[in-house]
């Protein structure tokens, strides 16, 4: 049980562990899915004043960092709450995780210099 929020860590079949840290696994991912919640609850609320003051200008360098800051961080944080909820993906081996951050980097990058080109 974890002592300051008296959760139960379980394992993979379900039953419960005598590891007293276990338990933080799922305190991880409750604050994961609280920050997507709350992400995308900002981003709801402020909708109007994103369309009116961003979409409706003509496209700059700032619109382009604006855009990918606000929803490449909420692409990141559905990622993680689908990947690291999943117990099979705790379960996933190093050399494949690897290949996902390399991938991950690679698709980042050529984002990037897409931005980049496309902004005068």
């Amino acid at each position: 049980m974890h002592a300051s929020l008296g959760l139960r860590a379980l394992n993979a079949n379900g039953a419960t562990s005598s590891d007293p840290y276990a338990g933080d696994d799922y305190l991880v991912h409750f604050c994961q899915v609280a920050a997507l919640v709350i992400t995308l609850y900002d981003h709801l609320i402020t909708l109007d004043r994103e369309v009116e003051y961003s979409w409706s200008r003509r496209w700059s360098k700032s619109k382009a960092l604006f855009i990918l800051a606000r929803y490449f961080g909420d692409l990141l944080l559905i990622t993680d709450c689908f990947v690291f909820l999943n117990r099979d993906a705790v379960e996933m081996d190093i050399s494949r995780s690897r290949r996902l951050r390399r991938r991950g980097i690679r698709d980042f990058r050529a984002q990037s210099s897409r931005v980049r080109n496309a902004c005068p």
